[in-house]
């Protein structure tokens, strides 16, 4: 009972967590974050533990303390990579990259965009595939390499024509692509 309390008080504040976060109550919520991160490291719970993590990475990250982001994105990265979720290693791997692209070290973005799409590539995850490429696109765009900026933005085009992508996709590829 004593874990299932635990399990429950970690689920709990982790949604907490989130509501915070987005109200713009980032330091209470890194505050709720981090001891829930506690609590499920001392009980081993590691689906909830790479949840927390992202939270914190993403409130870090929000508050412009880019550091504690990669400090947690990279923790994250580890534990998923331990599980072994090609899925969930995208994630990571992308979030990085995000990261990056937020401190304009666009050769690292590049890097982690690109290692979290080979990753859908090669184990076949179609989800956010469009996206991935519109995130390299991006970030292509702004080293200034417009060329193959537009080369990957097509292939995210032709993705879209075989698989309907959401509208939210479709701007922000269009919209990327306009830039180039």
């Amino acid at each position: 009972a004593i874990s299932g309390d635990s399990l429950w008080i970690v689920q709990s504040s982790n949604g907490k967590g989130w509501l915070l976060k987005n109200r713009g109550d980032l330091e209470e919520a890194i505050r709720t974050f981090e001891y829930a991160l506690r609590i499920a490291k001392r009980n081993d719970f590691n689906d909830q533990i790479k949840y927390l993590l992202n939270g914190l990475a993403l409130s870090y990250a929000e508050r412009a303390s880019f550091d504690k982001a990669l400090q947690y994105q990279f923790e994250s990265l580890r534990v998923r990579e331990g599980v072994g979720d090609s899925t969930e290693i995208c994630i990571a791997l992308n979030n990085i990259g995000f990261v990056y692209s937020e401190l304009e070290d666009y050769e690292n973005a590049l890097r982690y965009y690109s290692k979290s799409y080979q990753v859908k590539v090669r184990n076949n995850i179609r989800y956010d595939l469009e996206r991935s490429l519109a995130n390299i696109g991006g970030i292509l765009i702004e080293m200034r390499n417009y060329e193959e900026a537009e080369q990957i933005l097509r292939k995210a085009l032709i993705i879209c024509d075989s698989a309907a992508c959401r509208n939210d996709i479709l701007v922000e590829l269009y919209q990327t692509f306009g830039v180039t």
